[in-house]
């Protein structure tokens, strides 16, 4: 996939094939394959010299690639790009497994925070990874079933005659996950077990049948239900709904940004966090010391050194922005509400909850002048706590001057949102046009 520029057909297949943040990194490291990027390992020794391009992936859905500028860091700095791979899911607790009333329940665990109702009543698949034998060793695969095969299923509003009226779903007793896998047994009511080897049995050869291996190769596994519906375009052209914008949207608009850059003095840098939506302080999180230590290596190993170059670099995090919902207009700061259509957020905050700061914005906002790009602006309602971002943990840890922007949508950590591909286009072009920014603008 030639990523010269964004474009909209690749970039809804990602979204629809992206069901988990290791998922997501996979295909994003496919796509730097074929633009020339080699896998680096962070246990092996590195020598690195201009014009070199290359990635390292840490955990499931971490992964950073560079391209090395001309000139040196300590002159240049650098430009990094940087989102999140994964989103608001449901993960289930195998060993909890039970064949009962004629089907096979399995409690889950709430990663982040999704809007738990939107999940109910969906055909879900199964997606995660498993750590596999082969041999001595151990290999580790991301899987996504082609079919559906699970539902969490609602109680029939003549059982509960107020659901209407607001419920709160219980996440342990009420978000059971019904799985229709269990071919080779009877489902028929009075042949229920609770045996929890048999019920993860099950679950574990379902995985084995998606991965095309023996149950037994699996030495571990992490499965999720998913929506499997597909990125779609409405009528208008432009808008789009999906599961997962928050933040796939980000992902492919800094992945098309950071390869279609023509600035060659800068050393770039693509950083895909993992588990942003639990609070990034995991090990290929933004609160880690993965980004700096990929920093210091191109350092030279030398702190002095790193501490120069970033005071020379610039940092944008890109993350999904609320748009104004006009059902809940008053849930918004009407001057500080974005819309689907009108372009690129920036999303600021007096407590930095985002990473913008006053010299970053006026850069970005002269660069989008120059290149014809619309801005908006989000802050939340000073009467309210607003979302926080990958932005602040990276600033933080570098000092460099940093931006948050993002897509508007609706009905964010829902299963289906709906946000504006010209918007996505535009920030995609925005990126590219901040990574090629010269030394002398920034403050």
């Amino acid at each position: 996939m030639n990523l010269d520029s964004f474009q909209r057909e690749p970039f809804l297949e990602f979204l629809t094939a992206s069901s988990t943040a290791a998922i997501a990194a996979d295909r994003i490291e496919s796509i730097l394959h074929e633009h020339d990027y080699e896998r680096y390992s962070e246990s092996e020794t590195w020598s690195v010299a201009a014009g070199d391009r290359f990635y390292v992936r840490r955990g499931a859905g971490g992964l950073l690639a560079v391209k090395v500028g001309n000139e040196s860091l300590e002159t240049a700095g650098f430009r990094i790009a940087a989102a999140h791979s994964d989103s608001p899911a449901l993960k289930l607790k195998p060993r909890g497994a039970k064949r009962k009333n004629g089907g096979l329940y399995v409690p889950v665990e709430v990663y982040g925070a999704p809007i738990l109702s939107t999940w109910i009543d969906r055909e879900l698949i199964l997606t995660g990874r498993a750590v596999l034998r082969a041999g001595d060793s151990l290999i580790v695969r991301s899987f996504r079933a082609g079919q559906p095969a699970a539902v969490i299923p609602n109680l029939a509003i003549h059982l509960n005659r107020e659901v209407n009226k607001g419920f709160e779903y219980n996440a342990q007793d009420h978000l059971q996950v019904r799985l229709a896998v269990d071919r080779d047994r009877s489902n028929a009511p009075g042949h229920d077990e609770s045996n929890h080897e048999a019920g993860e049995e099950i679950i574990t050869s379902e995985i084995a049948s998606i991965l095309s291996c023996d149950p037994e190769e699996i030495v571990s596994m992490d499965v999720f239900v998913a929506d499997p519906s597909p990125a779609v375009m409405l009528a208008d052209g432009r808008t789009f709904v999906s599961g997962r914008i928050d933040n796939l949207a980000g992902c492919y608009s800094c992945l098309a940004g950071f390869l279609a850059s023509q600035d060659d003095r800068t050393t770039k840098v693509l950083a895909v966090f993992d588990n942003e939506e639990i609070g990034s302080r995991t090990s290929g999180g933004a609160d880690s010391g993965f980004l700096e230590s990929v920093l210091l290596r191109l350092a030279g190993g030398d702190p002095a050194s790193l501490a120069r170059s970033c005071a020379r670099s610039l940092l944008v995090s890109n993350d999904g922005a609320h748009a104004l919902h006009d059902g809940f207009a008053s849930k918004y700061d009407e001057s500080y509400a974005p819309v689907l259509g009108g372009g690129v957020a920036i999303k600021t905050n007096a407590s930095y909850r985002y990473a913008s700061t006053s010299e970053a914005v006026a850069v970005t906002r002269e660069v989008a002048r120059r290149a014809d790009i619309p801005l908006q602006y989000l802050a939340g309602r000073s009467d309210m706590r607003t979302g926080s971002t990958i932005g602040p943990f990276a600033w933080s840890r570098t000092g460099m001057a940093s931006v948050d922007l993002g897509v508007p949508m609706l009905a964010m950590h829902s299963i289906r949102e709906t946000a504006r591909i010209d918007d996505v286009e535009r920030l995609s072009t925005l990126i590219g046009e901040l990574l090629a920014v010269n030394e002398e603008m920034l403050p």
